[in-house]
Parts: structure tokens; sequence; C-alpha cells
């Protein structure tokens, strides 16, 4: 029998394989303000024609929101999440006009983390790169998360800007949350301690322990098993004709040993 249940006014479009991080910012954020939505998920390797109709970059994700008899196509993650947190400003995710500086630039500077983080995890598998740029590009990925933990304390924490989860959350949880499986198997880089060791970075920290008990980020997450398995598998996909290096073949296996007590449920 039919559903009678009217069809939510947003609809998100994202990937079947829940790997996109652009994807998890904008479904957390409607998690988040629990929002009413529907999923329609896009093999990102034979993107249906509709789709690529629809949206004129091709990528997700996208969202559609009906209103009035009209409809809207929002697609880019940050202007999905302005877009949604314009429509629906209720919880709010970004502190009231006058206090908002802080926010606004802990989200401006995601980028810059992100690449450093990326360009370090890069040079790290490149044999051409020497240890003396490996270090620099490490340094400068430090440097990056001690601007991190910093902010955090400043504006109170547990979350980046404060008491509650907000843009700039749902802007950097993505990478953070897979830095924090994928870092150590690739890169031999702990953003988050061993049990009983003290953190590095003790703001962040308490960021991942004050977001793995936010009832929205459980339905989003990514866990161990699905990082450490990604790992495996891009190692594959890009292996130069077919062929893994020396230094891929051993990352694979440190991803396939990788423990798998967090594997998802069925």
């Amino acid at each position: 029998t039919a559903s009678s249940a009217p069809t939510p006014a947003i609809t998100l479009y994202r990937d079947t394989n829940g790997w996109c991080p652009f994807c998890e910012r904008v479904w957390l954020q409607l998690e988040t303000k629990g929002l009413p939505y529907e999923e329609v998920l896009i093999n990102l390797r034979d993107k249906p024609q509709w789709y690529k109709d629809m949206v004129p970059t091709t990528l997700v994700p996208a969202v559609k929101i009906r209103s009035g008899g009209t409809e809207e196509v929002v697609w880019e993650s940050d202007v999905i999440l302005r877009r949604l947190e314009e429509l629906h400003p209720e919880p709010a995710m970004l502190p009231p006009d006058g206090e908002r500086a802080a926010a606004e630039a802990l989200i401006a500077e995601a980028g810059n983390l992100s690449s450093a983080g990326f360009r370090f995890a890069a040079a790290v598998r490149n044999a051409s790169v020497t240890q003396e740029e490996v270090a620099s590009l490490r340094a400068a990925f430090e440097d990056g998360l001690d601007a991190l933990d910093a902010a955090i304390a400043e504006g109170g924490g547990p979350f980046l800007c404060g008491g509650s989860v907000g843009l700039a959350d749902a802007t950097y949880l993505p990478f953070l949350e897979r830095w924090a499986v994928q870092l150590p198997l690739t890169s031999g880089f702990a953003l988050r301690p061993e049990e009983g060791e003290p953190p590095r970075w003790p703001q962040i920290e308490g960021w991942f322990v004050a977001m793995a008990e936010e009832p929205a980020y459980a339905r989003v997450r990514g866990d161990t098993y699905s990082w450490s398995a990604a790992v495996a598998a891009f190692q594959r996909i890009f292996a130069t004709n077919g062929t893994l290096s020396d230094a891929q073949r051993a990352v694979s296996r440190r991803a396939d040993g990788a423990p798998r007590s967090e594997a998802p449920e069925a």
C-alpha cells in the first residue's frame, strides 16, 4: 500500500557509499536541525543523466528544497549549509551576528588545514619527497592543528565554537574524522592519543569525545572499520597500472589489519 505520509520538503542527493566528506557536512546539519528529508543516492561512477542535467557541476552533494509550490536546487556543500541555515535558523548553527567573527574565521581556515593535512599525507607516500620536505610539511600541519586547538579553547569548547554543534563543526568534521583513523595507517601520524596517553591536542580530543555523544552525529558518522577499509580500497584503485609499490603494499597491509571492533551494524 502506498504511504500517505507527505514527501519531505528537502531531498539530499549524496554518494552511494557514504565516503563523500562534503555530503557528510550537509547530512550532519540536517540531522542536527532535525529537518525531515529524504535521500537519493548517486552512483559517482555512473551518474544518471537526470542528475547531471539538474546539477551543473554534476557533483554531490546537492539538495532540492520544495516550498510554496516551487523547487530550488542548491549544490556545493558550503552554499547548501548557508542556505539551509537561512531557511531554517533554529536551532542556530551560527552564533548571533555580533559574536560570529570567530566562527567565520574558523570556517574560512578549514580549507587551509585540510590542504596542509593532504600535502603532508601525500608527501609521506611519495618516494621522491625528501625527509626534510616531509618534516617541513608535517610541521606546517601540526601548526594548523595547534591553531585549531587554541581556537576551541578560546571559544570555551567542547565544540569548535562553544557549547553546541555549529556550521564550523560540520565543516571540519569529515576530514578530522577520517584523519583520526587513516593517518596512523598511511602516515604514522596520531591525531588522537593511544589509550592511557595524554593527548597532543587536548581540545581537539575533547571535541572528538563531545561529538561522539551527539545523537545527530550517530546517524552520519563513519567508523574505524569503514575508514580503514577505504584506505585499502583507494590504494588499489589508484595503484599505477594496477601495481602497488612497496610503500603502498605496506599501507594496505596495515589497513587490512586494522581493528574491526567498530564494524557497522547490519
